[in-house]
């Protein structure tokens, strides 16, 4: 019997859980959430007043786990190690420690909100790129294919940004104009990283694995719609191979079994085959499972921009874990085997510290890149 629902955010998916499982166990829930200490209301984008709110409303056992940049900092070499591979996401941390907690607190099961924003298209970006696919990506793919790029080389000439070209790029050359969601570089900004050597040595593109995906999802399912073609991009790349695999890594290394209730086949084939407009109103995401959750939680919690499992990377990449950063990366042993190239790194370096972007999750991808490889191999 599950003992414990997991709130690391409290959004409807993970609020649901809570209310939802406690109409079907007789003794209270034990809920956790992160909070990172150090950090003003600006950077700090947890959910803990959120989830408190909705753990009081449920009675439930609720713990706040606190963790400081130091903490995060003392666990990461550790980290590659439970990793496995280059797992790249910062999330990584906070499941580490609320998963810990749990177990601490002899809980042996949790439940989770993973695939909830796959099957019931609950990611913000998805309204616009649904719209954008419908509108004008469809007006450019009807042109012939020298039209398409006589128009995308006409906004490379009038200077137009990077990701606009790199866009009209794909549908000059008849690739998909949704790649997934947490990609590191596109294929245009690898021009930048990979040294000569390195572009010889990966020439493959992630094109064509997308491509791929939305074959299989065509000879499956012709009929299917650009919502649903997202979906299923991220439910065949992303959720199997860093979400899940997440949270089962980190679950586990503290012998913990993670359920995730929305991907229950039932549910998830329900949801996929919904029309698109009932999961997306205007740019309100999870329209029908906000709406159903309406009976059990505040309209506020329901309604609430997601946040996700997030990390205050941009500030600690600045802060307390630059130095720490930079120096891992200038003493890489990846710098050994000439794929990368490390004066373009240090230069996103540069442009992170000194507040120019944000390039906190590239050079983070890197850094777990460069430790993993260290750790196993160098």
């Amino acid at each position: 019997m599950f003992r414990s629902a997991r709130s690391s955010a409290a959004g409807s998916y993970s609020s649901t859980n809570v209310a939802l499982m406690s109409k079907l166990v007789s003794t209270p829930l034990q809920t956790f959430t992160v909070e990172f200490t150090g950090f003003g209301p600006a950077e700090n984008f947890h959910d803990v007043p959120y989830a408190r709110r909705v753990a009081q409303m449920f009675g439930c056992n609720h713990t706040e786990v606190q963790v400081t940049a130091q903490e995060a900092l003392d666990y990461i070499p550790e980290m590659v190690q439970h990793q496995d591979e280059p797992l790249g996401d910062p999330a990584c941390l906070p499941m580490h420690f609320v998963s810990r907690a749990a177990r601490q607190a002899g809980v042996k099961v949790v439940l989770v909100g993973e695939g909830s924003d796959e099957v019931f298209c609950g990611y913000p970006d998805f309204p616009q790129l649904y719209r954008t696919y419908n509108g004008r990506w469809s007006l450019l793919k009807k042109m012939p294919q020298a039209m398409r790029r006589v128009v995308k080389r006409g906004a490379e000439l009038a200077g137009a940004p990077s990701g606009r070209v790199d866009v009209l790029r794909r549908a000059a050359e008849d690739e998909p104009l949704y790649m997934g969601l947490d990609v590191v570089f596109f294929d245009w900004e690898k021009r930048a990283l990979y040294t000569e050597a390195g572009r010889r040595a990966m020439p493959a593109k992630a094109a064509d694995t997308v491509n791929a995906y939305c074959r299989e999802l065509a000879a499956r399912r012709p009929e299917a719609d650009f919502s649903q073609q997202m979906s299923y991009i991220e439910l065949r790349n992303r959720l199997p191979e860093m979400l899940l695999m997440r949270v089962d890594k980190f679950s586990m290394q503290h012998s913990l079994e993670a359920r995730a209730p929305f991907l229950d086949h039932t549910l998830a084939t329900y949801a996929l085959s919904l029309p698109a407009e009932m999961k997306m109103d205007g740019n309100r995401t999870k329209a029908v499972l906000k709406d159903a959750a309406h009976e059990w939680l505040p309209r506020d919690v329901v309604e609430r921009n997601k946040q996700g499992f997030r990390v205050p990377l941009p500030a600690w990449l600045r802060g307390p874990l630059a130095s720490w950063g930079e120096d891992l990366l200038r003493r890489s042993p990846l710098r050994k085997l000439g794929l990368f190239d490390f004066e373009h790194i240090f230069e996103l370096w540069r442009r992170h510290r000194e507040g120019l972007a944000d390039h906190s999750f590239d050079l983070w991808c890197l850094i777990n890149l460069s430790g993993w490889y260290e750790h196993w191999f160098a």
